[in-house]
């Protein structure tokens, strides 16, 4: 009988020990499965955070690639206006709207009509600027600034500032990028345009606007991707953008030494070195007349603008000693009027 009782507790243990071993095989395959479903959810569904710190409160880190990842919104700049002069309080009747904007600190120096939409202009060609810095720096991207781009009919038949397209061309990107940001050629902005979206100028317009919203810039409105008015049988249609989400763009590009080194340029060339004894040198000069000025130090950039509805425009980036500023001035009535004001905002920016 003893014999017996002992034989069923023996199978009792044996049976608990068996049921406790299965147990914990199960747990620990639901465990290695749940690992599994976060980490495709983490790869294809959660969005990474458009800013990482490190325990020293770093400034935000750029997306991958390199590319900056930061996000416009109501209140991305503090408004710490200061006093102006006298003089300089009157000079800026001489513009519309503009902002002066201190990027090492984010604060609001100067503004005027700052959160307005009004006509842009050129000022147009950052944001194509920004889209193909993207293309470029995405990873796994096949574009370098050496892919090679055939001429299109349509981009020979672009007016107003341009290099005069051949049908029979081809350029690189990086061509491309300095006559853009160095001339400000129509031409050569609806040709990238074009490109970058499948020969299509509509798709990469609905790509400028997507990529407004996506990063928090609601005042725009694109019509093309080089700023040329569109003539209507009444009337036209403009770019629009506002002077604060201007600066917040331009100081996306800052970011960026290859687009800083063809803003910042005063004068280059293309085609100097063609076999074709048809492509003759032609000189690329900065529609910038700050950049190299003596007395504004530091101008690096970034787009100047004009159009019967726009005026004079520009926003124009600057650093002096580590310290970076961005003066946004639009509806002026002349260039020599527009750069004046800005010059002169820039020098008392830095006197504070």
């Amino acid at each position: 009988m003893k014999l017996k009782v002992l034989g069923i507790v023996i199978l009792v243990v044996v049976l608990v020990h068996a049921l406790f071993a299965f147990i914990l095989v199960r747990h620990g395959k639901e465990n290695g499965g749940d690992e599994q479903v976060v980490e495709k959810d983490l790869e294809n569904d959660v969005e990474k955070p458009d800013f990482q710190y490190d325990d020293k409160n770093a400034a935000p880190a750029a997306d991958d690639g390199g590319f900056p990842s930061a996000h416009y919104y109501d209140g991305y700049y503090e408004m710490a206006l200061a006093e102006m002069p006298a003089k300089l309080s009157q000079e800026i009747n001489k513009c519309k709207a503009g902002i002066c904007v201190d990027l090492t600190n984010k604060k609001i120096l100067w503004a005027k009509n700052e959160k307005t939409a009004g006509c842009i202009a050129s000022m147009t060609k950052m944001m194509t600027v920004y889209l193909f810095m993207k293309d470029l720096k995405k990873p796994g991207s096949q574009l370098t600034m050496e892919t090679v781009v055939p001429a299109t009919p349509e981009a020979c038949k672009t007016g107003g500032h341009q290099i005069y397209m051949d049908p029979k061309e081809t350029f690189t990107l990086e061509e491309l990028l300095k006559c853009v940001l160095i001339r400000s050629a129509n031409d050569c902005a609806l040709l990238m345009a074009q490109f970058l979206a499948g020969g299509s100028e509509e798709a990469f317009v609905k790509r400028m606007m997507d990529e407004a919203k996506e990063i928090g810039l609601e005042s725009f409105i694109f019509h093309n991707a080089h700023g040329l008015p569109i003539k209507l049988a009444k009337g036209r249609l403009e770019n629009m953008g506002s002077p604060i989400e201007l600066a917040f763009l331009a100081e996306q590009l800052m970011d960026m030494p290859e687009v800083v080194k063809w803003s910042s340029t005063k004068h280059d060339c293309i085609r100097e070195n063609s076999p074709n004894p048809k492509f003759k040198k032609f000189d690329l000069d900065s529609t910038n007349t700050l950049l190299g000025n003596p007395s504004c130090p530091g101008v690096n950039g970034m787009k100047t603008g004009m159009t019967d509805g726009a005026g004079f425009c520009v926003t124009t980036t600057c650093e002096r000693d580590g310290r970076r500023m961005v003066v946004v001035a639009m509806g002026c009535s002349s260039g020599k009027e527009r750069d004046g004001l800005v010059r002169q905002i820039l020098n008392w920016a830095y006197s504070k």
